[in-house]
């Protein structure tokens, strides 16, 4: 019995230390432009052949890549081309903000209920 307790807390201790927590990174060494993507802002604009640029682990410019006014000598470049880029940070194994009252099923946005569902594509 008390080997099997001992597992079972073992198991337990690993899933805490294996858990989804954000681990930091080193610090960014040089300056870094990703090129030529299809840039959604966020606010509903789009911008195409577009470029985001970041120094010291922060965005220091989105635009277009003509018009960004940087000078890209001294950063190293990531093609980006026919990809998608959103700038800024996204948690994407969250639900932040897609449930509004946890006990009306109707509110939780993260999850389709029933058979009827034509606004899901």
């Amino acid at each position: 019995m008390k080997n099997i307790i001992s597992v079972i807390f073992l198991l337990l201790l690993s899933v805490r230390i294996y858990s989804q927590n954000p681990s930091p990174v080193k610090a960014q060494d040089k300056p870094i432009v990703i090129i030529n993507g299809t840039i959604h802002v966020g606010n509903g604009q789009v911008i195409s052949d577009g470029a985001v640029a970041f120094k010291d682990g922060k965005i220091v410019g989105v635009g277009e890549f003509s018009k960004l006014g940087i000078d890209v000598a001294q950063y190293e470049k990531i093609d980006a081309k026919g990809k998608d880029i959103y700038p800024g940070f996204i948690a994407l194994n969250t639900t932040l903000g897609l449930s509004e009252i946890e006990a009306a099923r109707a509110t939780n946005d993260y999850a389709e209920v029933g058979n009827l569902t034509s606004k899901v594509w």
